[in-house]
């Protein structure tokens, strides 16, 4: 089997290779694609995450062309515009973005982008001023750019080719999967829950988008019903202009909610395990990471009409429109007043599955590559 080098563009991983969606992507498609023995697998990855991927993905040094750390955004805009070099030394059959940009030229490659969302241009006020100003002209030019246009689900899919009509043909859904270490791993109990009330879990950061005062706002209405429920917070600060929250305080003050930050992945699990209900208020998602995460293990989950949302949970979660307030209250009760049977899941779809498809894919652009060559070669 003929192995192709392929280039994953990784920078944004921090030395600790935890954050958000974005970043679980990564590290999965990067496991997964480690693991093929038709893929050779380089990374170009900042000095500080080295230890992380030799220790946490078994990844050799000899795989990683780490760079000098700067800002998020200075490593992300070198990988569009100053990698010349380092493609001319690997020479990599598939260059992959895994996050929003890819190099502006990259000869003798087929170039592959994840679009996890088109929020640079749907939301741009949610980040800071730099990345507004520099991140959505990059990310369009990556775009149209790009061979392969792989699209975390059909909502993002259709939000992009609705933008940008000229790449429905490079556009396919490669949807994401459930995070394998959830799977493995023993749930470890979170001292601030363990043997307390009933509580409804919410998953994500602070950015707008992710709507957690929109939660904040009526959880003292859901106390008024249930005056033992508590709701628990999990996940780290937003990564651009963070929503004003300011029933937060009281509702911690009054010991009805808990704010736990970034936890482990075993204390994840044990919180989807334990929690009467997850709470996905977003306003808009590409995938929808939490909704999977918590139907797979077993935790109904309230969530917003948002479409990624909606298609994450395959029919399985309660989606109730944002504008209906007084539903959503009634949801977040009745779900803390009897826990509600989730249906079983469907086949789950691995990471493996994932780094298939992004093969095939690329496989298929080479193919396409190759016809005039061959005709020519016949002819």
């Amino acid at each position: 089997m003929r192995s192709h080098r392929w280039l994953v563009l990784g920078s944004h991983i921090p030395a600790s290779g935890r954050l958000g969606g974005m970043i679980r992507y990564t590290v999965e498609v990067l496991r997964a694609l480690s693991e093929r023995p038709d893929v050779d697998v380089l990374v170009h990855c900042r000095a500080e995450t080295v230890p992380f991927l030799v220790d946490e993905l078994g990844l050799l040094t000899t795989d990683l062309r780490p760079t000098a750390t700067g800002s998020t955004i200075v490593d992300s805009l070198m990988e569009r515009h100053r990698l010349g070099r380092l493609l001319d030394e690997v020479r990599p059959r598939v260059v992959l973005g895994t996050k929003q940009l890819l190099p502006s030229r990259a000869p003798g490659s087929v170039r592959v982008l994840t679009v996890h969302d088109l929020l640079p241009f749907d939301r741009p006020h949610d980040f800071g001023v730099g990345k507004r100003r520099l991140l959505p002209p990059a990310y369009r030019r990556s775009i149209l750019d790009a061979d392969v246009l792989a699209c975390v689900s059909d909502a993002t899919r259709n939000r992009l080719v609705e933008r940008f009509p000229t790449v429905s043909d490079r556009a396919r859904t490669i949807g994401n999967a459930m995070t394998s270490g959830l799977l493995a791993i023993d749930p470890e109990p979170i001292p601030d829950l363990e043997g307390g009330p009933p509580f409804a879990l919410v998953v994500g950061d602070r950015s707008g988008r992710k709507n957690l005062g929109y939660v904040l706002d009526l959880w003292p209405e859901v106390v008024a019903r249930r005056p033992d429920a508590r709701l628990a917070l999990v996940g780290p600060p937003g990564w651009g202009r963070n929503e004003r929250l300011p029933g937060l305080d009281r509702l911690l003050a009054d010991g009805v909610a808990v704010e736990l930050g970034m936890i482990s992945d075993a204390r994840l699990r044990w919180a989807y395990g334990r929690a009467m209900v997850t709470l996905c208020p977003s306003r808009l998602e590409g995938f929808g990471l939490p909704v999977l995460e918590a139907l797979n293990l077993g935790c109904p989950v309230v969530l917003s009409t948002d479409p990624a949302q909606v298609e994450a949970a395959g029919g399985r979660g309660t989606p109730v429109d944002l504008a209906d307030r007084r539903g959503w209250i009634e949801a977040v009760v009745d779900h803390l007043d009897g826990r509600r049977p989730v249906p079983p899941a469907p086949t789950m779809r691995a990471w493996t599955d994932v780094a298939a498809e992004l093969v095939d894919a690329a496989d298929e652009v080479m193919a396409r590559q190759a016809e005039p060559a061959v005709a020519r070669g016949v002819g």
